[in-house]
């Protein structure tokens, strides 16, 4: 998988705002020369990077969503949005449920567009959320019977 798609953050919310980490994050990644790897507190080493890619703004993009994510996570757990109806839990919204009526804490922009950049490039999925678990604890065969391999 390219990197792009694979970049975990993990940051200290009391040290880094959203914006500050996000400007952090492109500067690191248009730096002109990677600089040498560096050990930082505890066991991790800080591996500065030079990126070439053309899809700087799809990183952007994709930070963005996760920092939008976290801020969604941090909503649940301080108790400013329902545990078991909000942002996370009903996502993803179809085209047809933003259409529809609406019994929902949050509002239909708020389902509809996260970050700021789906209202370019909004892909509506066709089905909300499935159950994925159940096709695993309940296997059904679409084979032929064995009498058909006899």
């Amino acid at each position: 998988l390219p990197a792009s798609r694979t970049l975990m953050l993990r940051f200290d919310p009391v040290r880094w705002s959203p914006e500050r980490l996000t400007a952090a994050l492109v500067d690191a990644l248009s730096q002109r020369e990677p600089a040498a790897p560096r050990r930082v507190a505890g066991p991790l080493v800080e591996m500065p990077v030079r990126y070439d890619g053309e899809d700087l703004a799809e990183v952007d993009r994709f930070c963005d969503a996760m920092i939008a994510i976290h801020a969604e996570m941090t909503a649940v757990e301080t108790g400013k949005a329902d545990k078991a109806n909000n942002l996370l839990k009903g996502a993803p919204h179809t085209a047809d449920q933003i259409a529809g009526d609406w019994m929902r804490p949050y509002t239909r922009e708020q389902a509809a567009f996260p970050v700021k950049s789906l209202v370019d490039y909004k892909f509506w999925p066709p089905v909300a959320r499935v159950d994925n678990v159940f096709g695993d604890r309940n296997l059904v065969c679409s084979c032929a019977g064995m009498e058909n391999y006899q």
